[in-house]
């Protein structure tokens, strides 16, 4: 994983550290420990939405300026 601008670390929908933040998240939120549906759904989001900023076909921030699909996440957020 590179780092990119102001310290952001770009990361895709199918990086393994991500799918378990948002299975953790998702189970915190929803007081339920099989989330497993939820969480496909909101990880299928976050690839459509990397693809579309990585695209130039969404509204791409500071975050999806540089044309590579992932994430911008604040340092030191998924540990």
């Amino acid at each position: 994983m590179a780092a990119f601008g102001s310290g952001a670390i770009r990361r895709g929908a199918d990086d393994p550290e991500l799918q378990t933040f948002v299975k953790r998240e998702l189970q915190a939120v929803l007081l339920q420990e099989d989330v497993a549906l939820v969480a496909q759904h909101v990880l299928g989001v976050v690839r459509g939405v990397a693809g579309a900023v990585a695209s130039g076909s969404g509204r791409a921030g500071a975050a999806g300026r540089g044309g590579q699909p992932g994430l911008a996440l604040a340092p030191g957020r998924n540990k």
